[in-house]
């Protein structure tokens, strides 16, 4: 993994921190991720254009990122079984 790519995945955890509709939208990704339906999910995102640039951009960005939404849907999994 390259510094970069860490350096991504940092500004991930933080928006995921302290932006609580951040946190909503990775996990919903997360579980698209683990189903299966995250391309088509980013098939829809890219053909709305209700959606700003901005938001879209983002969301196509963690898109990118598979193995980060799934970590955070099996961590989230996890805490929610826990309690």
């Amino acid at each position: 993994m390259t510094i970069e790519r860490w350096l991504d995945e940092l500004d991930l955890l933080e928006a995921l921190d302290q932006d609580e509709g951040a946190r909503r939208v990775v996990l919903r990704m997360g579980r698209l991720a683990d189903r299966g339906e995250l391309r088509r999910f980013t098939e829809v995102v890219r053909a709305d254009p209700q959606l700003d640039t901005e938001t879209k951009a983002w969301v196509l960005r963690m898109a990118e990122n598979e193995r980060f939404l799934l970590a955070a849907h099996g961590y989230a999994e996890r805490l929610t079984h826990a309690q």
